[in-house]
Protein backbone atom coordinates (compact mmCIF):
# COMPACT_ATOMS: atom_id res chain seq x y z
CA UNK A 1 0.00 0.00 0.00
CA UNK A 2 2.80 2.40 0.93
CA UNK A 3 4.69 1.58 -2.27
CA UNK A 4 1.67 2.50 -4.37
CA UNK A 5 1.23 5.77 -2.50
CA UNK A 6 4.84 6.80 -3.09
CA UNK A 7 4.52 6.08 -6.81
CA UNK A 8 1.41 8.22 -7.12
CA UNK A 9 3.09 11.05 -5.21
CA UNK A 10 6.05 11.08 -7.59
CA UNK A 11 3.79 11.23 -10.64
CA UNK A 12 1.79 14.11 -9.19
CA UNK A 13 4.91 16.09 -8.35
CA UNK A 14 6.34 15.60 -11.84
CA UNK A 15 3.21 17.12 -13.39
CA UNK A 16 2.56 19.75 -10.72
CA UNK A 17 4.47 22.67 -12.21
CA UNK A 18 2.67 22.72 -15.54
CA UNK A 19 -0.72 21.39 -14.41
CA UNK A 20 -1.57 23.37 -11.27
CA UNK A 21 -3.55 26.60 -11.80
CA UNK A 22 -1.79 28.27 -8.89
CA UNK A 23 1.12 27.58 -6.59
CA UNK A 24 2.42 29.33 -3.51
CA UNK A 25 5.75 30.82 -2.53
CA UNK A 26 7.22 27.58 -1.18
CA UNK A 27 6.06 25.70 -4.28
CA UNK A 28 7.94 28.17 -6.47
CA UNK A 29 11.10 27.82 -4.35
CA UNK A 30 10.83 24.03 -4.65
CA UNK A 31 10.44 24.26 -8.44
CA UNK A 32 13.45 26.60 -8.67
CA UNK A 33 15.60 24.14 -6.71
CA UNK A 34 14.41 21.29 -8.96
CA UNK A 35 15.49 23.30 -11.98
CA UNK A 36 18.92 23.94 -10.45
CA UNK A 37 19.61 20.23 -9.99
CA UNK A 38 18.29 19.52 -13.49
CA UNK A 39 20.57 22.11 -15.11
CA UNK A 40 23.57 21.48 -12.85
CA UNK A 41 23.45 17.79 -11.85
CA UNK A 42 26.86 18.08 -10.19
CA UNK A 43 25.12 19.97 -7.35
CA UNK A 44 23.15 16.88 -6.32
CA UNK A 45 24.42 15.30 -3.09
CA UNK A 46 26.65 18.29 -2.31
CA UNK A 47 26.64 20.73 0.58
CA UNK A 48 26.25 24.48 -0.04
CA UNK A 49 25.44 27.56 1.94
CA UNK A 50 22.26 28.88 0.31
CA UNK A 51 20.89 32.39 0.40
CA UNK A 52 17.66 33.62 -1.16
CA UNK A 53 16.89 37.10 -2.45
CA UNK A 54 14.30 39.01 -4.43
CA UNK A 55 15.91 37.97 -7.72
CA UNK A 56 16.10 41.39 -9.33
CA UNK A 57 19.82 41.54 -10.03
CA UNK A 58 20.90 41.89 -6.40
CA UNK A 59 22.09 38.75 -4.56
CA UNK A 60 21.76 40.40 -1.13
CA UNK A 61 19.11 38.83 1.06
CA UNK A 62 15.68 40.49 1.06
CA UNK A 63 12.16 39.39 1.86
CA UNK A 64 10.58 37.84 -1.23
CA UNK A 65 7.35 36.13 -2.22
CA UNK A 66 9.41 34.12 -4.75
CA UNK A 67 7.51 35.58 -7.70
CA UNK A 68 11.04 36.72 -8.53
CA UNK A 69 13.72 34.70 -6.77
CA UNK A 70 17.49 34.80 -6.49
CA UNK A 71 19.42 31.79 -5.21
CA UNK A 72 23.12 32.02 -4.34
CA UNK A 73 25.19 28.85 -3.91
CA UNK A 74 28.30 29.33 -1.78
CA UNK A 75 30.94 27.11 -0.22
CA UNK A 76 29.46 25.16 2.68
CA UNK A 77 30.52 26.42 6.08
CA UNK A 78 29.44 23.19 7.78
CA UNK A 79 30.20 20.33 5.37
CA UNK A 80 32.80 18.72 7.66
CA UNK A 81 30.35 18.36 10.55
CA UNK A 82 27.63 17.08 8.24
CA UNK A 83 30.07 14.69 6.58
CA UNK A 84 29.03 15.49 3.00
CA UNK A 85 31.23 16.84 0.21
CA UNK A 86 31.27 20.50 -0.76
CA UNK A 87 32.55 21.70 -4.16
CA UNK A 88 35.84 22.95 -2.72
CA UNK A 89 36.65 19.85 -0.65
CA UNK A 90 35.74 17.37 -3.38
CA UNK A 91 36.37 18.96 -6.80
CA UNK A 92 34.89 17.31 -9.87
CA UNK A 93 35.25 17.87 -13.59
CA UNK A 94 33.04 20.74 -14.77
CA UNK A 95 32.22 21.73 -11.20
CA UNK A 96 29.86 24.67 -10.86
CA UNK A 97 31.70 27.88 -10.00
CA UNK A 98 31.33 29.03 -6.42
CA UNK A 99 29.76 31.38 -5.57
CA UNK A 100 27.04 31.14 -8.21
CA UNK A 101 24.08 33.53 -8.37
CA UNK A 102 20.94 32.28 -10.16
CA UNK A 103 17.79 34.25 -10.95
CA UNK A 104 14.25 32.99 -11.55
CA UNK A 105 11.12 34.89 -12.55
CA UNK A 106 7.68 33.29 -12.31
CA UNK A 107 5.90 36.42 -13.59
CA UNK A 108 4.15 35.91 -16.93
CA UNK A 109 3.85 39.16 -18.88
CA UNK A 110 2.71 37.43 -22.09
CA UNK A 111 -0.86 36.76 -20.96
CA UNK A 112 -3.66 39.34 -21.12
CA UNK A 113 -3.18 40.08 -17.44
CA UNK A 114 0.16 39.78 -15.67
CA UNK A 115 0.07 36.68 -13.49
CA UNK A 116 2.35 34.49 -11.40
CA UNK A 117 2.78 30.98 -12.83
CA UNK A 118 4.19 27.70 -11.53
CA UNK A 119 7.27 27.50 -13.77
CA UNK A 120 10.16 29.94 -14.26
CA UNK A 121 9.32 32.18 -17.21
CA UNK A 122 12.89 33.49 -17.09
CA UNK A 123 16.00 31.84 -15.70
CA UNK A 124 19.49 33.31 -15.75
CA UNK A 125 22.85 32.23 -14.37
CA UNK A 126 24.60 35.51 -13.59
CA UNK A 127 27.96 33.88 -12.87
CA UNK A 128 29.96 34.02 -16.10
CA UNK A 129 32.34 31.20 -17.02
CA UNK A 130 35.86 32.56 -16.41
CA UNK A 131 37.45 30.93 -19.46
CA UNK A 132 34.70 32.21 -21.72
CA UNK A 133 34.99 35.72 -20.28
CA UNK A 134 38.75 35.81 -20.96
CA UNK A 135 38.38 34.50 -24.52
CA UNK A 136 35.63 36.98 -25.37
CA UNK A 137 37.79 39.84 -24.10
CA UNK A 138 40.68 38.61 -26.28
CA UNK A 139 38.53 38.28 -29.41
CA UNK A 140 36.84 41.63 -28.87
CA UNK A 141 40.28 43.25 -28.84
CA UNK A 142 40.98 41.89 -32.34
CA UNK A 143 38.19 42.92 -34.72
CA UNK A 144 40.51 42.09 -37.64
CA UNK A 145 40.29 38.33 -36.92
CA UNK A 146 37.89 36.36 -39.13
CA UNK A 147 35.33 33.75 -37.98
CA UNK A 148 37.69 30.81 -38.41
CA UNK A 149 40.39 32.54 -36.35
CA UNK A 150 37.95 33.45 -33.57
CA UNK A 151 36.64 29.90 -33.32
CA UNK A 152 40.16 28.44 -33.37
CA UNK A 153 41.24 30.78 -30.56
CA UNK A 154 38.19 29.81 -28.51
CA UNK A 155 38.87 26.09 -29.00
CA UNK A 156 42.50 26.57 -28.00
CA UNK A 157 41.27 28.15 -24.77
CA UNK A 158 38.83 25.42 -23.83
CA UNK A 159 35.67 25.78 -25.92
CA UNK A 160 34.20 22.26 -26.12
CA UNK A 161 31.05 22.83 -28.16
CA UNK A 162 31.91 24.74 -31.31
CA UNK A 163 29.75 25.18 -34.44
CA UNK A 164 30.23 21.54 -35.50
CA UNK A 165 28.85 20.13 -32.22
CA UNK A 166 25.14 20.69 -32.83
CA UNK A 167 24.09 17.08 -32.20
CA UNK A 168 26.13 16.88 -29.00
CA UNK A 169 24.58 20.12 -27.71
CA UNK A 170 21.01 18.97 -28.38
CA UNK A 171 21.67 15.56 -26.82
CA UNK A 172 23.07 17.23 -23.69
CA UNK A 173 19.84 19.08 -22.95
CA UNK A 174 18.03 17.75 -19.84
CA UNK A 175 14.76 17.49 -21.74
CA UNK A 176 13.16 14.93 -19.41
CA UNK A 177 13.68 17.19 -16.40
CA UNK A 178 12.57 20.29 -18.29
CA UNK A 179 9.39 18.53 -19.45
CA UNK A 180 8.59 17.60 -15.83
CA UNK A 181 8.50 21.34 -15.06
CA UNK A 182 7.27 22.91 -18.31
CA UNK A 183 5.30 20.15 -19.97
CA UNK A 184 5.87 18.66 -23.47
CA UNK A 185 8.72 20.27 -25.44
CA UNK A 186 10.33 19.54 -28.79
CA UNK A 187 13.54 21.03 -30.18
CA UNK A 188 12.99 22.97 -33.42
CA UNK A 189 16.31 24.71 -34.01
CA UNK A 190 19.88 24.91 -32.69
CA UNK A 191 22.17 27.73 -33.80
CA UNK A 192 25.74 28.65 -32.83
CA UNK A 193 25.89 32.42 -32.37
CA UNK A 194 29.27 34.09 -32.69
CA UNK A 195 28.42 37.79 -32.82
CA UNK A 196 26.00 40.18 -31.16
CA UNK A 197 26.93 43.27 -33.14
CA UNK A 198 29.09 44.77 -35.86
CA UNK A 199 32.85 44.47 -35.46
CA UNK A 200 34.58 47.67 -34.40
CA UNK A 201 37.58 48.72 -32.33
CA UNK A 202 36.69 49.03 -28.66
CA UNK A 203 33.29 47.34 -29.14
CA UNK A 204 31.80 44.23 -27.54
CA UNK A 205 30.79 42.36 -30.69
CA UNK A 206 31.19 38.67 -29.83
CA UNK A 207 29.19 36.63 -27.35
CA UNK A 208 29.64 32.95 -28.18
CA UNK A 209 26.72 30.72 -27.22
CA UNK A 210 24.34 28.11 -28.58
CA UNK A 211 20.75 29.24 -29.03
CA UNK A 212 18.27 26.37 -28.78
CA UNK A 213 14.65 26.94 -29.76
CA UNK A 214 11.87 24.65 -28.54
CA UNK A 215 8.08 24.71 -28.57
CA UNK A 216 5.09 23.01 -27.05
CA UNK A 217 3.40 20.57 -29.47
CA UNK A 218 0.17 21.91 -30.97
CA UNK A 219 0.54 25.36 -29.34
CA UNK A 220 2.38 28.58 -30.24
CA UNK A 221 4.25 28.59 -26.91
CA UNK A 222 8.04 28.58 -27.30
CA UNK A 223 11.15 28.25 -25.17
CA UNK A 224 14.61 29.64 -25.86
CA UNK A 225 17.69 28.16 -24.17
CA UNK A 226 21.21 29.61 -24.27
CA UNK A 227 24.07 27.14 -23.75
CA UNK A 228 27.64 28.15 -22.88
CA UNK A 229 29.89 26.41 -25.47
CA UNK A 230 32.81 26.32 -23.05
CA UNK A 231 31.28 24.22 -20.27
CA UNK A 232 28.03 23.09 -21.93
CA UNK A 233 25.84 24.55 -19.19
CA UNK A 234 22.50 26.26 -19.70
CA UNK A 235 22.87 29.92 -18.75
CA UNK A 236 19.47 31.27 -19.80
CA UNK A 237 15.90 30.06 -20.32
CA UNK A 238 13.03 32.16 -21.64
CA UNK A 239 9.63 30.44 -21.74
CA UNK A 240 6.23 31.58 -22.88
CA UNK A 241 6.68 33.53 -26.11
CA UNK A 242 4.92 32.78 -29.37
CA UNK A 243 6.29 31.86 -32.76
Amino acid sequence: MLKGFVLVSVVLMSDFAHAAPYCGSLDRVTIALRLITALYPETSGREFDLSFSAGLGDPNVFDTTAANLGVTLKKSSDSKRIGAPSPSSSPRDNDIEIPTYLEFSFVDFESDTTRIVCHPVNFRNNTENRSRKEVLALINSHPEWDDAKNIAIAEQHGMKLGPNKRIAVVRSLPLKSLRSIYGPLIVTKATFNLYVGEKCTGCFFTDMHWRIELREPRTPTTMTILVDPFDGRIDRIVFGGSR
